[in-house]
């Protein structure tokens, strides 16, 4: 038989309301509050120390002023980003943006332990369950960096609480939080629509125990579109000021990459609602096009990290190349006894079958869209699927196999899967840890380019991974409006160096992409130290040739 303590069976538990257990969950506020100190603990132990690179630059950089992120824009985090801006504490805004990602994961998975406890009723297997969660890779890494998956993820989670409240207790209340939340999470993120369908089968399994009449799915409607609602607002507001230092620079890159397909540049004051819409959705980046190759490699990549093969992978002694790993997945999410557990939990799942539904329907429709997205940072974006993962970690370490196992074994249960996180814990600590020295000469770097001599009116041209991090050094760190920064991709990076040379003004560009070796390292020999240490030469007017390698 089949039970969910390790100490003696229980009545059977079924997911109906469920009210009663006001009294265990006040017992078991110790264990919420020790749960949470141990993950801000490591959280913050491991949190980047200022400004990041590539998305989270932006990100850090959007908050700061005030404006508006990469498609989809990301609109309600940039809010959240600006208020913890303006916090006193820590040495500038991009450190606080990086401790927004951390609260934000810490109470994630604070309510993520609650759901599972509701769900199970078991403490330790909650614990077990939460712990899993947060020492993947992929979460673990994200919450501690100025990222958008974890911020979204825990409006996902909180959904996630108010469907079993829902079901539990019927009161409708839970319900219309429930789309709320869900309206966060997809509304800032619309990739994530691929996880919604997976709470149509907790509908289907307890349509018997909670109605819904066709005004309370009217009202969960207007309840989940608004948030996307206040992001085409937030888009169109941006939109009717071209000329804020949250726009300008990326106006001007975009009608420079259109000069250079030979598009006509649309005005940004002639942006409308169509246009906003087609940004808060994401489509400008919707260019895909699935090649079977890559999504094989794909596959095999995220296959490998769910089961820990990652664990024994060593990333490059090149800091640029350790950290993009970094960002792309390096490490273990779930591991192989965490996908066990998983299992378990599908085949012990006794009467709780909608939530064993939920769980694998995040998984799938999150793999589908992962399948589909194959870039190269495609792995951070399983974030859904290891939290539906989670779930089903958690029915599984509350379901001991009593028929099965000694008594001795019965025992050591708890401590078995309370090893899944621990092992985790220790396998990803040296590859998500952003307080590293790599990272610290980074932050240092940006800080010496903020500070040093940069002539007047000079004009970065670079691709986006090192180009917001200036963009903040230049423009947060130091108020250099006469500096400008352009993300150019290497297809026109030379288009838009030339753009700039006709304009007679200096202009930095990383040394790589010039024209010859030789040349660029006599130009760096010239540059200012703070350039040179970030491998940007600056060229004076007249500008040497600069191509795409």
């Amino acid at each position: 038989m089949l039970v969910t303590s390790a100490e003696a069976p229980p009545p059977e538990h079924t997911d109906g309301p469920d009210e009663s257990r006001s009294g265990a969950r006040d017992r078991s506020w110790p264990v919420a509050v020790g749960l949470g100190a141990v993950i801000a603990a490591v959280y913050l132990l491991t949190m980047h120390p200022g400004i990041g690179r590539g998305d989270s630059a932006a990100l850090q950089y959007a908050s700061a002023v005030g404006g508006l992120c990469y498609p989809p824009g990301y609109m309600t985090e940039v809010l959240a980003g600006k208020l913890f801006c303006m916090l006193p504490v820590g040495p500038d805004p991009a450190w606080r943006v990086n401790l927004m990602s951390v609260v934000f994961g810490v109470a994630a998975c604070l309510v993520f332990y609650a759901t599972v406890r509701r769900i199970t009723g078991v403490m330790w297997a909650s614990v077990a369950a939460t712990l899993t969660l947060v020492f993947s890779s992929i979460f673990w890494g994200m919450a501690v960096i100025a990222e958008v998956y974890v911020f979204y993820g825990a409006f996902l989670i909180l959904g996630i609480y108010c469907c079993v409240r829902f079901v539990q207790g019927g009161r409708k209340a839970w319900l219309y939080l429930m789309a709320l939340a869900l309206g966060f999470s997809i509304g800032g993120r619309p990739c994530e629509l691929a996880v919604l369908p997976a709470f149509l089968p907790v509908w289907a399994f307890y349509r018997r125990r909670v109605r819904l009449r066709p005004a309370d799915a009217a009202v969960c409607l207007v309840l989940f579109v608004l948030p996307f609602c206040v992001s085409v607002g937030g888009v169109l507001v941006q939109y009717a000021h071209p000329s804020s230092p949250a726009m300008r620079e990326d106006v001007l890159s975009e009608e420079i990459r259109l000069e250079a397909l030979g598009l006509p540049a649309k005005q940004a004051s002639q942006r409308g609602l169509r246009d906003a819409v087609v940004y808060s959705l994401g489509l400008l980046w919707a260019d895909r096009r699935l090649q079977a190759d890559v999504v094989a490699d794909d596959a095999w990549q995220y296959t490998r990290m769910l089961l820990g093969l990652t664990a024994w992978d060593r990333p490059s002694d090149i800091s640029g190349l350790r950290l993009l790993e970094r960002e792309t997945g390096i490490g273990v999410s779930m591991g192989i006894l965490g996908i066990g557990l998983a299992v378990w939990g599908t085949l012990a799942a006794r009467g709780r079958y909608g939530w064993v539904l939920l769980g694998w329907g995040m998984f799938l429709g999150n793999l589908c869209y992962y399948v589909y997205n194959h870039r190269i940072d495609s792995r951070t974006f399983v974030i859904p699927g290891l939290i539906g993962l989670g779930l089903l970690v958690g029915l599984g370490a509350g379901a001991v196999p009593w028929g099965r196992l000694s008594a001795r074994a019965r025992r050591a249960w708890p401590v078995a899967c309370l090893a899944v996180p621990l092992i985790l814990l220790v396998a990803n600590w040296a590859k998500v840890d952003r307080n590293g020295k790599d990272d610290w000469w980074w932050v240092s770097a940006m800080h010496r380019l903020a500070e040093g001599p940069v002539p007047q009116d000079t004009a970065f041209v670079m691709t986006s991974w090192p180009g917001n991090a200036c963009r903040y050094a230049m423009h947060v760190l130091v108020d250099r409006p006469d500096v400008t920064v352009v993300n150019a991709e290497k297809e026109w990076m030379n288009y838009a160096a030339g753009h700039f040379a006709d304009l007679r003004r200096p202009i930095a560009v990383p040394a790589l992409h010039l024209s010859s070796p030789e040349q660029a390292e006599r130009l760096l020999q010239r540059s200012p130290p703070a350039m040179a240490d970030l491998a940007l030469v600056l060229l004076l007017p007249p500008p040497a040739t600069v191509t795409a390698p």
